[in-house]
């Protein structure tokens, strides 16, 4: 077997470096909940997101700042050396890579996708990317969460019931990735990948490439061979591909010694070794110099944060949680929710984590969704839809909400921070704002006969408006 290049060594040990720290801290993160989540080292989240950090400078819920950073991270790379970030960084394509080379190593030879089936195929990947950015973008929420094979990835931790319970569909996804990478190297990458598509679109633009002599190839199909994404090197004069990750495995393979093949950008050419040490610092500096300026966050809002930006519901609290965080974010009395939870203080002190309550009381059915049913009653909240609670409220308890009958004024006060979610329904936004749902329906222009206890997000097919739409129409003066 031929020995491995530097630059060969360096990509697999860049690989790894990632694939550990991503899983070293989604595990970290089940114990020490400031630590970053899954959510906030995850660069297509920030295109998720994009549209309406820039229409209302608002974040997605479970998104950090630090999800911006590191797309902005990753374009860069795309625009400078096409897609390096899934060639050399990215923990999922390099979890795939480790059973692409235990398929290679059990394998003699490998089944092939045919080449017309293959080429098609490879457009889900873009379909995928439309559809995941329309309904995100639509629904105001990141409603793809649940099928996403790398969310899942970062709770496998967590336990099988949060992890089955949330991500069963992106569990079921990652397993058959890496199922099929076994056989068909980096599947998710060539055919599901919506990253990999946004970066494709960009590489198109990138001014690098990899080139070949004609005149000194031996057409040995090594270059072919060792491509983890099946493209054709041997044959063109310039591999413009845009499934090309730049791993650089078919120029360092190729045994010519005559620079066969080799990268040029904007003409000038590059060694593989440069190739590696610019695109990693780019993304290390970009990352970097966000970081230590204060604007790549990674660690997730608190809820009591949650509360001031008037974005905190009963469903944002999660098995990581504390009591005493809840106690104080919703500003329940501390007795009222250990009576309602039917457990005393003194076996479940206030520190505890809501996942861990159920082993500290002996019963292993008690989950997260027993307290955030209890929240709800305390608040008043009759329905299991999510509720805002616009500002951080008082620490002392306060009589539950009695229905007003009157008819409120027309003119409608919306407190800065207040932030309407697809999942809320005309009676949510109600409460939150203290008015009666005929108002919030005329001030969103909507029909009388709309609703309003069905969440926005599942009525605004049928009557024709977008989440976007009604959150402009909220904020009009």
């Amino acid at each position: 077997m031929k020995k491995l290049s530097f630059p060969q060594i360096l990509r697999r040990i860049s690989l790894g470096f990632f694939l550990v720290l991503v899983t070293t801290l989604t595990i970290l993160h089940q114990k020490i909940p400031s630590l970053p989540s899954i959510d906030a080292l995850c660069p297509f989240g920030g295109l998720e997101g994009l549209y309406q950090w820039v229409a209302s400078g608002g974040i997605l819920q479970r998104l950090q700042p630090s999800s911006f950073v590191l797309l902005l991270a990753t374009a860069i790379l795309g625009v400078v050396l096409a897609r390096f970030f899934c060639g050399w960084i990215c923990a999922l394509g390099a979890l795939q890579g480790v059973f692409g080379w235990l398929g290679r190593k059990v394998f003699k030879k490998r089944p092939t996708i045919p080449a017309k089936v293959d080429k098609y195929l490879r457009l889900l990947k873009y379909v995928v990317l439309v559809v995941v950015l329309f309904l995100t973008w639509r629904a105001g929420s990141l409603i793809i969460r649940p099928y996403d094979p790398f969310a899942a990835y970062g709770h496998l931790s967590a336990g099988w019931e949060e992890l089955w319970g949330e991500f069963a569909v992106g569990f079921v996804i990652l397993v058959g990735s890496l199922g099929l990478s076994f056989v068909y190297e980096r599947f998710f990458c060539k055919y599901l990948c919506p990253l990999g598509a946004f970066l494709a679109l960009i590489s198109r633009i990138s001014p690098f490439r990899i080139k070949r002599d004609n005149t000194t190839c031996i057409h040995c199909s090594l270059c072919d061979k060792s491509c983890p994404m099946n493209i054709d090197v041997q044959h063109p004069d310039v591999v413009r591909s845009p499934e090309c990750i730049n791993c650089q495995e078919c120029v360092t393979v190729c045994p010519t010694k005559k620079s066969t093949l080799f990268n040029t950008w904007a003409g000038k050419r590059l060694s593989p070794l440069l190739v590696a040490i610019i695109g990693l610092v780019i993304y290390a500096t970009t990352v970097g110099i966000a970081y230590f300026t204060g604007n790549a966050r990674f660690t997730e809002v608190s809820l009591t944060e949650q509360a001031s930006q008037g974005i905190l519901t009963p469903d944002n609290i999660k098995g990581s949680h504390t009591l005493a965080e809840v106690i104080k974010a919703f500003g329940i009395e501390e007795k009222s929710l250990y009576e309602a939870l039917q457990f005393s203080r003194e076996k479940v002190p206030p520190e505890t984590r809501i996942k861990d309550i159920g082993d500290l009381i002996g019963n292993p059915d008690f989950e997260t969704e027993f307290v955030r049913e209890e929240v709800r009653k305390l608040l008043g909240i009759t329905n299991t839809t999510n509720t805002t609670v616009s500002s951080a409220p008082s620490p002392t308890p306060t009589p539950k909400p009695v229905e007003k009958t009157q008819t409120q004024p027309s003119s409608l006060v919306v407190p800065e921070g207040f932030f309407l979610e697809g999942t809320m329904s005309i009676q949510d936004i109600a409460r939150a704002l203290s008015t009666t749902p005929e108002v919030i329906v005329k001030k969103l222009g909507l029909p009388a006969d709309i609703p309003t206890d069905k969440p926005l997000r599942d009525m605004k097919d049928t009557y024709g408006y977008t989440i976007p739409q009604l959150r402009d129409k909220l904020s009009q003066k």
